[in-house]
């Protein structure tokens, strides 16, 4: 940040070359809250429903997504079908399931499981494997948002120019973002090889991500100054 001008100044990556001005909209997406409280014997079975229930709702929002996609001749549709397996992969499903019967909740046992499969790829030497890791944290999100029925919330709707600033973007994010009213995007985590870049590429859209900490910095309708040239 520079101290001396009432200019504020952050840095990041610049992933996606442009200009952009505007005024900022923070993006708060979906949350989930983890219930880490051991379940009796009789809500077992309940717990698995709920698992199972989140898993199928899940599973039919991304074949909306693909289909969407598909019809758009959008090759992103591929990240969608990625997901769709990795919901469905049955040693995921196995293991959700087998913490469930050791009376862990639904949603404990989704975060663990997933946790440690996500875990192993961030260990991984290919920075593109380690980004991927991020796939699965939307996976999980989308699950435990499914079991409590909630909707999902994207950048779709938004009707005016803005300048996107979030903490991460997942694919389900930049898949339905509304390519004619984001004219940037900054984020506080992500490189060169995260799908927020990818997708900021694709849509010719000026991105900078890692830059640390910038929603401690910024609220909604701020004036803000893009510079992806630089980062």
């Amino acid at each position: 940040m520079d101290q001396n001008s009432l200019v504020k100044t952050y840095h990041g990556i610049n992933v996606s070359k442009g200009v952009a001005l505007g005024k900022v909209f923070v993006y708060s997406p979906f949350v989930p809250i983890i219930d880490n409280a051991k379940i009796s014997e009789d809500k077992v079975e309940e717990e698995i429903s709920k698992f199972k229930l989140g898993q199928s709702r899940a599973v039919k929002e991304i074949e909306d997504i693909v289909d969407k996609l598909t019809k758009a001749h959008d090759k992103k549709a591929d990240i969608f079908v990625a997901h769709k397996m990795l919901i469905l992969d049955p040693d995921m499903e196995e293991e959700i399931i087998e913490s469930i019967k050791n009376k862990d909740s639904a949603s404990k046992s989704i975060d663990e499981v997933i946790k440690k499969y996500k875990d192993m790829m961030l260990l991984n030497e290919c920075e593109c494997i380690r980004d991927k890791a991020y796939d699965l944290s939307d996976i999980e999100n989308r699950i435990l948002r499914c079991i409590l029925g909630f909707e999902e919330i994207n950048l779709a709707d938004i009707k005016e120019p803005v300048i996107v600033v979030t903490h991460d973007l997942t694919p389900s994010d930049t898949a339905t973002l509304n390519k004619e009213m984001i004219k940037g995007i900054i984020t506080e985590v992500g490189g060169q090889t995260s799908h927020s870049a990818i997708i900021a590429r694709s849509y010719d859209i000026p991105a900078v991500l890692g830059v640390t900490d910038i929603l401690k910095h910024v609220k909604n309708g701020d004036k803000i100054i893009l510079d992806a040239l630089k980062g």
